[in-house]
Formats: C-alpha cells, structure tokens, sequence
C-alpha cells in the first residue's frame, strides 16, 4: 500500500523499500517541495525554511537530506542538530519569516514509526489543496532510492543557518508570559518527555517558574528505540508506567508527559486518597478553558473565538457563550485550526483552540500548532491555584461541571481489517434509530467543513452527540460518544444507553 498524506503529514514504518518509509520517500518529498516553493514565491528574494526532527529512526538523516537538497535550490535553512518541538518549528516559521517548514516526526505513533510534516508560510500543516500543488512537482520514486541507507553528511554552506539561543530563549519566555511570569512553589512535578524533544524546554519553563520537579531519568534521553516507552502516545495509561513508579515514589502532585514532538501533553493528578487519576484531552480542554475566562485579559469579548474540532467535547463552547464568547468548529486536523486563524481579519482573535486528542493551542503568537508546552505551563498553573484551596484537578473539574453541566464523553478504536468492513460499519451507523437526532454526513461537506469521512448523530440538546469517523493515519475506526447533563447520574445513564445501543447495532 503507497504512503500517502493523512492528518497530519506523511507517516509509515520505516524500512528499505517502497511500502515503508526511508530516504528515498523523504528525497522525493524535499525536491519536491523545493521546486514548489521556487515556484510559489519567486519575487521573495531570501527565501528560507526551519527543518526540525524528534527522536524517531532517520530521523537526523531525512534532516540533513532536507538541508541538503533545499539548500541546493538556494533556500536558506534554519537547522539544528539536536531534537526540535513540533511548536517551536511552528514558532520558528513565523519568528524567521519563512516561507515553511519541514518536520520530521511521527508524533504518538510507535517506535516502529516516523513521518513527515510539511509547514506552510502561516506555519501551520499544508492543507489538502497545498499537498495537492506539492505533489504535481513530485518525480518517481526510482530516481531517490540511491539515498537509502546512504551515510549522508550535511554539505555546509552560506544557505544552512543556526538556530541561536536567543530563538530558544524568546519562545520559553513567551510560554512563561501566559501564566503572568508567575512562580510557583506549592506543587511538586513528575515529568517525562518521553525520549522525545520536550525535555531542554519544560526544564528551561519549571526553572523560571521555581518549581519542584523530578524527572523519569532514564525517558529524558534522546532514543530512537523507546527502551523505556513501551507506547509513546499519552491517551495510553502504558506511556506513565514509569513516570507512574516515580510519582508514587517522590508523592508528587502531578504527572506531565509530552509525547515525542511535544504537540500533545499527558496528565495525571494524585487524589484524595493519594492514587493517581488521569485526564483526557477534553478534560484538560475543559480545565484550559475555564482558567482562561478566570484570567486571560480580553480587550472586547466579541471579538475572540473558541476553535475545536468536531470530535472535541462541545462543553467548552457553551463555557464561552456563557461569557460572549463565540466558537468555531473544524474537522480533525490541527492544520484547519491554524487556517481558521489565519483567515482572522483584523478584528477577530483566538480565545483558545483544542482537540480532544490530547493537542491545543492558547497563544498563537507563539505557534500555530498544537502545543504541549503551553498546556503544561497553564495546567500547572491551574493545579497551583486548585491546590490553594486545597482541591486537586478532579475536583476542579467538578466545580466547573456544576456551574456548566457535567460531561461524559470517551471514543473508542476498533482495528479495521479491510475498507469493505468500514462500509459495512457506516451503512449499520446509519440506520441507528436515535430519539431526537439528526444524522449529519460530513462526505459532501457542511457549511464550511470540507468534505469528510465522518458520520455523526447531532442531538436536540446541541451538547450531546454520537460520531463515527476512521482514523487518518492509522487502519482503524472510532466511535465518539458525549453528553452532558445537569447531573453526573444522567450523564453517566445517558452515556450507557447510547454506548450499548451503538454496540448492539454495529456488533462491536
């Protein structure tokens, strides 16, 4: 099966031949792309590009091919040879003027993976359409399989530009600037990057906030095996195992993880009864969301929108009406977010942006990709203030579910063995006889989605619904349930009833 472009880039188990991802993919790719962009802004005079990797295998040898045949078109490439954030490439893109990116990542997939990323000059992911221009300057795939498993070197020259501390330094601050420069020395932190690329930038955060931290030593060191992650991806309770021992260990008062790019951020909290309970992308949204009217300073609240996408919780939408706040909503893919904001005029600005896969974005100034370290640093602050008046993140999710209504919401992966089996999923889906539902199919669009495989089951109560929607990078489905109800019993009786009648319809 060819790789193809997905969500969020180009991504596949990394082999030697054409089925797996290697050099020759990543070469077909960068000299693509480098014609495509000589192209697209041929009046830019000083043209440049940020080229950035995680941990993952090839990683640091699709980089330098990068800066190799970019800067052989006489693009300029800001380039490093240690890991990079997917949101400080996104922060470079826009601090450097450049006219994209390229990222080298595969995110939360296993270690079996990587991928590639490519930016655009807002510095947000290349939307479909951009792709599709990509791809016509694409040559067969025989002329790049002379660079597999070469021993490439990078050809220094006057187009391959460093990356200065003060790049560095002017990103951390702008994430220490969201919480008010505020220090912080009422929690104790476990964290762990993963093996990932977090680790210079959440120390260099804890350091300016004075906090007590304790790091998982042995997942702070860059390894492309993931010897001590079984699963690098923070929605599975596997990839705290160790940070889990150490927190239990040192009793500390919350778990951070960032997965290997740094773009989705991992939580767990200690109790009342000293047990660690997790939070899941649309709680951590729900917390962001709440601590962001408490706090964020709004000139004219008419002018800032809430942006998720359309399998994210609905809650934090009706948080912001509540304070004249509007929302708009995008299909899955962070890349839509950032052309949401992108298409701003000058009297819009973004409130708060989220996924409920475990990615969101407060400052656009600092990125516009989903960011891990922004979350962090306001997550802290919130479990700072919680811990004040002596509640952990649990009970502070409870506070706001009182005042706004309480959420039950969980999607479920199921392993797809074929595209005959999906069409026989959605053509089940599509018959479920739900009371007081509509079925929306996003295949034709709806209104200014683009069209998309996704099914969903939108209820009278605009917070409660059902969707079906396949994964765009991995060979499974998921279903979404959510609800929200005045009380956490009808939410939970709500929830079943909707989860049994969908297992008995799909046989699931």
């Amino acid at each position: 099966m060819p790789l193809e472009f997905g969500t969020a880039g180009i991504r596949g188990i990394v082999g030697d031949t054409r089925e797996f991802l290697n050099e020759a993919h990543a070469a077909q790719i960068f000299e693509a792309y480098a014609k495509y962009l000589n192209d697209k802004f041929k009046n830019v005079q000083n043209k440049c590009v940020v080229v950035g990797r995680d941990n993952r295998k090839k990683g640091k040898q699709f980089c330098i091919l990068a800066a190799n045949i970019l800067s052989s078109y006489g693009i300029k490439i800001f380039y490093s040879q240690n890991m990079l954030p997917t949101p400080f490439i996104s922060f470079l893109i826009k601090e450097k003027q450049a006219l994209g990116g390229i990222n080298i990542t595969a995110s939360h997939n296993p270690k079996e993976y990587n991928g590639i990323k490519i930016y655009n000059n807002h510095a947000f992911q290349m939307l479909p359409k951009e792709i599709k221009e990509l791809k016509l300057y694409f040559d067969d795939y025989s002329k790049y399989e002379k660079y597999i498993n070469q021993n490439l070197k990078l050809n220094i020259n006057s187009n391959i530009l460093n990356i200065e501390e003060i790049d560095y330094q002017k990103y951390i601050n702008g994430l220490h600037k969201l919480i008010n420069n505020k220090e912080i020395n009422n929690l104790k932190i476990a964290y762990s990057p993963l093996h990932g690329t977090g680790y210079y930038f959440a120390k260099q955060i804890f350091q300016k906030m004075k906090l007590n931290v304790v790091y998982e030593k042995n997942e702070i060191i860059e390894d492309e095996e993931f010897s001590f992650v079984e699963n690098p991806n923070p929605e599975l309770e596997v990839a705290y195992k160790n940070t889990l021992k150490l927190s239990q260990e040192e009793q500390a008062d919350l778990i951070l993880i960032t997965d290997p790019d740094s773009d989705r951020l991992g939580i767990a909290y200690q109790n009342e009864e000293k047990a660690y309970q997790y939070i899941n992308g649309n709680e951590n949204a729900i917390l962001i969301t709440d601590y962001l009217l408490n706090n964020k300073k709004l000139d004219n609240q008419y002018q800032y929108y809430l942006i998720y996408s359309f399998v994210s919780t609905s809650l934090p939408s009706q948080m912001c009406l509540k304070n004249n706040i509007s929302s708009l909503i995008t299909e899955t893919g962070f890349k839509w977010i950032g052309e949401k904001i992108s298409n701003f005029n000058q009297n819009e600005k973004l409130f708060f942006a989220f996924e409920e896969s475990y990615g969101s974005l407060s400052d656009d100034h600092l990125s516009l990709d989903k960011d891990a370290l922004q979350a962090m640093t306001i997550i802290i602050a919130i479990a700072a203030e919680a811990k004040k008046e002596n509640l952990n993140l649990g009970q502070k999710l409870e506070k706001i579910y009182q005042k706004y209504g309480f959420m039950e919401a969980k999607s479920f992966s199921f392993a797809l063995e074929n595209q005959n089996q999906l069409a026989q999923l959605k053509s089940q889906f599509k018959s479920i006889n739900f009371e007081n539902a509509t079925l929306l199919d996003y295949s034709q669009g709806i209104n200014d989605i683009e069209p998309n495989d996704m099914l969903s089951y939108q209820f009278c109560n605009s917070l409660n619904w059902v969707s079906l929607r396949p994964s765009g990078t991995e060979p499974k489905f998921k279903i979404y349930i959510h609800v929200v109800e005045k009380t956490k019993e009808l939410a939970q009786k709500k929830f079943n009833e909707l989860f049994i009648k969908i297992k008995n319809s799909l046989k699931i």
